[in-house]
C-alpha cells in the first residue's frame, strides 16, 4: 500500500507541474517579450528554484506542525 501511495503521488505532482508549470513559464516568457529579447527568458526561469525553494520551506514548516501537534496528543 506505501508503495502505491508513493506512485500515486508522484504521479500526480508530475501531472499537476506538466499542466500548470509549464503554462506559467510560457506566460512569463509572453509578458517578458522572450520571443523577441530570448535574455529574459532567464527571468522567466528563475521562477522555479524559487518556486522550488518556497515548497520547500512550507513542507518543512508542515512536518513541524505535524511533528508538534503529534507531541501534543501523545
Amino acid at each position: 500500500m506505501n508503495a502505491i501511495s508513493i506512485g500515486i503521488y508522484f504521479s500526480s505532482v508530475n501531472i499537476a507541474v506538466y499542466a500548470i508549470g509549464s503554462n506559467i513559464i510560457g506566460k512569463l516568457n509572453d509578458l517578458l517579450g522572450a520571443a523577441t529579447s530570448p535574455l529574459q527568458m532567464r527571468y522567466s526561469l528563475l521562477v522555479c528554484p524559487t518556486a522550488c525553494a518556497l515548497a520547500a520551506v512550507m513542507l518543512w514548516l508542515g512536518g513541524r506542525k505535524l511533528a508538534a501537534q503529534s507531541t501534543i496528543e501523545s
